[in-house]
């Protein structure tokens, strides 16, 4: 079995973009494109966010500029505040390895007729260690 995602195809493409009141992949661009300009006049923000995220962000928020925004200074703000969260991540560090005894995350290749993608989580067996504080909102939220 492959571990990669399956993209959308075409039908999966028109139901996406139905729903995210998008009229065509141009337009998508065009809007991703307007983004970016934006972008450009927020100093706080970077500059270097490839055009497949804006489009991605833009689908997530059925294409409405204004939520698009939100999220990118949301997103950018809390890569700010709390960096280690978001960067030097080792996927082999104790912590991390840990978490993957606690929860259990499956996610379908292929997406469904309407475009969207199956993710199933569950929660394992294993008790959170003590004293962990990558895994304390975990921990709190059982």
């Amino acid at each position: 079995m492959s571990a990669h995602l399956i993209p959308p195809d075409d039908e999966q493409k028109r139901n996406i973009f139905r729903a995210c009141h998008i009229l065509s992949e141009d337009q998508l661009k065009k809007d991703a494109k307007a983004l970016r300009e934006w972008m450009r006049h927020q100093p706080h923000l970077p500059q270097e966010v490839c055009d497949i995220t804006l489009q991605t962000i833009l689908v997530q928020k059925k294409n409405s500029m204004e939520e698009a925004k939100r999220q990118i200074e949301r997103y950018f703000g809390e890569r700010n505040s709390i960096p280690e969260f978001f960067d030097n991540q080792d996927p082999l560090c104790d912590a991390l390895q840990t978490s993957f005894d606690i929860v259990y995350l499956g996610i379908c290749s292929r997406m469904t007729p309407q475009g969207e993608r199956i993710t199933v989580a569950n929660f394992g067996t294993q008790d959170i260690p003590n004293g962990s504080t990558r895994l304390r909102w975990s921990n709190e939220s059982r």
